[in-house]
C-alpha cells in the first residue's frame, strides 16, 4: 500500500585536531555548497537546523544539515555529540515494493561516491606542479582547494558550469602557493613529524 522504505547510517570516525577540523569543513561544505541531486534526485527542500526558523518544531540550533527530495527521500548529517565522528542518515522510499536491492545499491552507491574518499592525490601532485586546480565540491576536496583561491570548484554534475569554468582556469596562471600549501601540509616531513607525534602519544598515555 505505501510502498518501500529504506533507511541506513553510516559513521565516519574523524579522531584529533585534523578529525575535528575535517568534520567542520564537511557540514560547512553541505552548508554553502549543497548537492543538486541525491540518488538521482533533485535535492528540492534543505533544512539547515543552524539557520532555519520557520519550522516550528526546531526549538533549539542544532548542527543537523538535512536534504529533501520531493518524494520525501533524504539525506541527514550530523556531528556525533559525544565521539569524534560524522554520521550520515539515508532514508530513500519507492513505491515499488519490489525495489529493495535497487535502493540499497542506490543508498550504498550515494555514500561510497561522495563520503569515502579524502583528498585525491592527483590534485596535490598538481597542486606541487603550482597548477591551479579545477574540480568539484567532493568529498575532501574543498578541504584542500579553497574556491577562488587555489583554483576553481563546481558542483558534481553541473555540465554547464564545469564548461565555463574551464574557459575561466586557462587564464590562470602558475600558482606559487598551491605548491607551498602542499609543502607545508604534505610534504615528507611533516608526514614524517605528524607519525612520529602519533606514537609518542601512544607510549605516553600506555
Amino acid at each position: 500500500k505505501y510502498g518501500f522504505y529504506l533507511k541506513k547510517l553510516f559513521t565516519i570516525k574523524l579522531e584529533g585536531i585534523e578529525g575535528i577540523n575535517s568534520i567542520n569543513n564537511i557540514m560547512e561544505n553541505y552548508r554553502n555548497n549543497p548537492p543538486k541531486n541525491i540518488y538521482n534526485l533533485k535535492v528540492n527542500k534543505i533544512i539547515d537546523y543552524m539557520k532555519n526558523k520557520s519550522n516550528p518544531a526546531i526549538k533549539n540550533k542544532s548542527n543537523v544539515i538535512q536534504l529533501i527530495t520531493k518524494n520525501n527521500s533524504s539525506i541527514t548529517i550530523r556531528p556525533s555529540g559525544t565521539e569524534p565522528k560524522i554520521k550520515f542518515y539515508f532514508s530513500i522510499n519507492s513505491k515499488d515494493i519490489n525495489n529493495k536491492k535497487f535502493l540499497e545499491n542506490l543508498v550504498n552507491k550515494e555514500y561510497i561516491n561522495n563520503h569515502t574518499e579524502g583528498i585525491p592525490t592527483a590534485i596535490m601532485e598538481a597542486m606541487s606542479m603550482e597548477m591551479p586546480i579545477l574540480s568539484t565540491f567532493h568529498a575532501g576536496i574543498p578541504e584542500l582547494v579553497e574556491n577562488g583561491v587555489n583554483g576553481i570548484l563546481v558542483h558534481e554534475r553541473d555540465i554547464s558550469a564545469y564548461a565555463d569554468s574551464m574557459k575561466e582556469i586557462m587564464t590562470w596562471g602558475f600558482l606559487t602557493k598551491n605548491r607551498e600549501l602542499i609543502i607545508d601540509k604534505f610534504s615528507q616531513p611533516i608526514h614524517l613529524n605528524n607519525m612520529r607525534s602519533f606514537y609518542k602519544s601512544l607510549f605516553k598515555n600506555s
